[in-house]
């Protein structure tokens, strides 16, 4: 199911309730900055550079505008720092004009980045999170990870989930970021 717009909602009571927040991306740029120069409807980039958007991803690594497309960028979203945080943009479509269809938003002045996964950089921010969450020692953990993530990764995300400390635990894969 494919969804404009969506929401989580996780409802918690207590009155010593704490609540602490953690991020980890762990894709790092690849290149030099692009810039959005023509989006449409929010999510479409229709140029970047002044070029056509698929054709960052052909010159540069080589990806075809074919139908191949989506499973061949899923490894190099476009990165994209936003309120002082990096998101990673993944493609759902190209399109034949040569645009890309995404399921979050751009706007025209963006920088972006095209970008590759690290693994060791992912295990390492992920022994770095689990840390701090046992040492907040949290009652429970909820997780949610991006399904590309776990595509990269091969399936191998036990070395990433395994650093979170023992105890109830809930969470899903989503296409998309959840910040």
């Amino acid at each position: 199911m494919l969804l404009a717009d969506g929401m989580v909602a996780v409802c918690m009571e207590g009155a010593g309730l704490k609540i602490q927040v953690d991020s980890q991306l762990g894709w790092r740029p690849l290149g030099k900055p692009m810039k959005v120069t023509d989006v449409f409807s929010g999510n479409i980039i229709t140029e970047l550079d002044k070029k056509p958007a698929v054709s960052a991803y052909k010159n540069y690594l080589g990806i075809e505008a074919d139908d191949s497309f989506v499973k061949n960028a899923m490894s190099f979203p476009l990165l994209l720092l936003r309120d002082g945080h990096w998101l990673a943009r993944y493609p759902d479509a190209c399109t034949r004009d040569g645009s890309i269809i995404f399921s979050a938003d751009f706007e025209a002045g963006d920088l972006v980045w095209l970008s590759y996964g690290d693994p060791n950089e992912i295990r390492r921010l992920s022994r770095r999170m689990g840390e701090s969450i046992r040492s907040f020692s949290p009652q429970a953990v909820l997780t949610f990870s991006s399904s590309s993530r776990r595509q990269f990764l091969a399936g191998g995300m036990e070395p990433e989930l395994s650093s979170l400390p023992p105890g109830p635990a809930a969470g899903f894969y989503s296409y998309g970021e959840i910040l």
